[in-house]
């Protein structure tokens, strides 16, 4: 029998200690899985495959250079503070329009956000304020007041397990610059995020000083481009032959219709009324449906500045969802004057009441998981609602371009009936598959755009990651070799 399988039971398993050059991949020193099998012959033939395949792998491990190079540190870098410094100048912007703006108060905050992000990238993960800092800090014009708030805004961060960075976030970074997620790579990343803000944060005269590099030369730039246009180059006369020889032009394809992102509430109030209609919703469920359509359109323009329901992608419903999880205050939704604040005021909101939580108590900012995973589900169905919509106005231009099996299709909960409804929303995985199948048939360039974004799936993929992602990670780690 083969050194690395054994038997248990009736079934052969697979077993081999992972090689040096692959335990930075590997969060275990051994590789163990089941073959699947009770013949010994079987097992033996699948153990040598699996130990060829094991020791190429090791063998380009070991010839790959998998470290970070300069240059791709200075992406990652550029990418961090051109996204933050987006960022902080929306909030800024936004918070200049509030009534009762007080500049030196915000650039007192800004200021220490800069100071805190500067131990991070002294210190890493485990900063704290140090006597020396101290005195760098004093110097700098900070009081003892501000000096104990940036050690304040230390704890905090660690207890909302905002530092360390989380590792999605770094591996993204990694995966940007094409470099492999190792250990060391990871570290890496979290250094240059911490310093990344840092940078960002710093620029404290371009958000309250109106002090912008760029601003030199906008006034030369702006003359410039309302000089004459060129004039049209005249077409050159060819003889009948060359024009006969030339390929017909091919006009580019004319893009998807843009969909504005005020569509979305229009969508909403749809599936609104039609579960009211159908009994499904109470008027408190209508009336959190209506709140949470309102506050992902609100985040999509404030905060992701995306104008286009077909420019929607994962990544923004992830980000929505990490909004709803991380940063909105705990009881949003119970006083009116919520559906007035922007995003960046939420935001503020959430830090101020994080902040007058007692020492060792639970975080006031996010909703808790299941109301999380109710928003999403609202947001679903709306989006399958979208789908739909679309797919209906789509199929009286274009009937032509469907098979006949895909002009049908049965409504979900009903008898003999071909009307695509939404009405039952019990088994909306069904429904998804069914308008996929349907999908797969329509040549229409709208529906592909529609297709492509995925945004739907996204938020319920997002839904039930919240509620299962444990079992999800152990079934890709157990069939992750095979």
């Amino acid at each position: 029998m083969a050194v690395h399988i054994f038997r248990r039971e009736a079934t052969y398993y697979w077993r081999r200690r992972v090689p040096r050059a692959l335990a930075i991949f590997q969060g275990r020193p051994h590789v163990f899985m089941s073959l699947r099998t009770t013949s010994p012959v079987t097992a033996r033939r699948l153990a040598i495959q699996l130990d060829a395949i094991l020791e190429d792998a090791a063998m380009l491990a070991e010839n790959a250079d998998l470290h970070l190079s300069r240059s791709q540190i200075e992406t990652m870098l550029g990418a961090v503070v051109e996204r933050h410094l987006t960022k902080l100048e929306r909030v800024a912007l936004a918070a200049k329009s509030a009534p009762g703006f007080d500049v030196d108060q915000a650039r007192s905050d800004d200021k220490r956000a800069l100071w805190t992000y500067t131990l991070l990238d002294a210190q890493g993960a485990t900063a704290a304020v140090r006597p020396e800092d101290r005195i760098r800090m004093a110097a700098d014009g900070l009081s003892e007041a501000d000096i104990e708030a940036v050690q304040r805004h230390l704890i905090v961060l660690r207890k909302n397990d905002l530092v360390p960075t989380k590792d999605r976030v770094l591996r993204q970074m990694i995966e940007g610059v094409a470099a492999a997620p190792t250990a060391m790579n990871v570290s890496v990343a979290q250094g240059t995020y911490f310093r990344g803000m840092k940078l960002a944060l710093a620029e404290i005269d371009r958000r309250y000083g109106g002090q912008r590099v760029e601003d030199g030369d906008v006034v030369d730039r702006i003359l410039l481009s309302r000089s004459d246009p060129r004039l049209p180059v005249s077409p050159v006369v060819v003889d009948g032959e060359d024009h006969r020889r030339d390929s017909p032009a091919v006009e580019p394809a004319p893009g998807p219709q843009a969909i504005p992102m005020a569509d979305f509430l229009k969508f909403a109030e749809d599936v609104i009324k039609l579960n009211a209609k159908n009994g499904h919703w109470d008027q408190k469920t209508q009336r959190q449906a209506r709140s949470v359509s309102n506050l992902f359109v609100k985040f999509m323009v404030e905060d992701q500045e995306i104008d286009d329901l077909n420019a929607l992608r994962k990544a923004h419903a992830g980000k929505f969802a990490d909004f709803l999880l991380l940063e909105i205050y705990k009881h949003y939704g119970k006083s009116v004057r919520d559906e007035h604040l922007t995003i960046a005021q939420l935001r503020e909101k959430g830090r101020e009441f994080d902040e007058k939580r007692e020492e060792g108590g639970k975080s006031k900012c996010g909703l808790s998981s299941g109301t999380v995973n109710r928003h999403l589900t609202f947001l679903g169905q709306i989006f399958v609602h979208a789908a739909l919509a679309a797919w209906r106005t789509l199929t009286r231009s274009t009937s032509q371009n469907f098979a006949p099996r895909a002009t049908r299709i049965r409504v979900i909960g009903t008898k003999g009936s071909s009307c695509p409804s939404i009405a039952p929303w019990r088994s909306t995985a069904r429904l998804r598959l069914t308008i996929a199948r349907v999908g797969t048939r329509l040549k229409s360039r709208a529906w592909k755009a529609l297709d492509k974004s995925s945004t739907a799936r996204s938020i319920s993929c997002r839904s039930s990651s919240i509620t299962r992602a444990a079992a999800a990670r152990n079934s890709v780690e157990r069939w992750s070799m095979t």
